[in-house]
């Protein structure tokens, strides 16, 4: 009997110890999930831009947590990091590919002005310039979209 009234008197204890315990590893879980996602915005900004960098962690984030409220565990960060990590290189290659295509119709565009303006300068004055034959928007941009390079050649006629 006095056993179970020392219990008694020693259970309100644990049960707060574990309830602090508790809440100090669930606020170092959280500190570890904010310092990997600024790490990991740095990264993304640098290969994506600003906006669509962090975005593109959002979404990231929102996945850890999805995965780790599903499996009801501590999130797995390094792995997590180790994924977004070949994510981010998947991304990288993609834009440097999109980035590619972009600076070829930008050199096509510009082979073709050259011929017209028969000087450098003016065909690169002629791409940066708005042109009311396309809408006043400048060729260099108009080039990048779908049939751009033909309505830029059209514009040049």
């Amino acid at each position: 009997m006095e056993e179970w009234a020392r219990w008694e008197e020693s259970e309100p204890d644990r049960l707060a110890a574990a309830q602090q315990k508790a809440a100090v590893h669930l606020l170092e879980t959280c500190a570890r999930v904010e310092k990997t996602k600024a790490l990991l915005l740095t990264a993304a900004r640098d290969v994506l831009g600003d906006e669509e960098g962090a975005s593109w962690v959002e979404k990231q984030i929102q996945r850890l947590h999805r995965s780790s409220i599903l499996a009801s565990e501590e999130p797995d960060l390094a792995g997590f990091m180790g994924d977004c990590g070949t994510r981010l290189r998947e991304a990288e290659r993609h834009k440097f590919a999109i980035d590619t295509e972009r600076n070829r119709a930008r050199e096509a565009l510009l082979r073709v002005a050259m011929t017209k303006f028969g000087a450098t300068d003016l065909a690169d004055l002629w791409m940066r310039t708005t042109n009311p034959k396309i809408g006043r928007r400048r060729p260099i941009d108009v080039c990048l979209e779908h049939n751009g390079i033909e309505l830029c050649k059209a514009a040049l006629a």
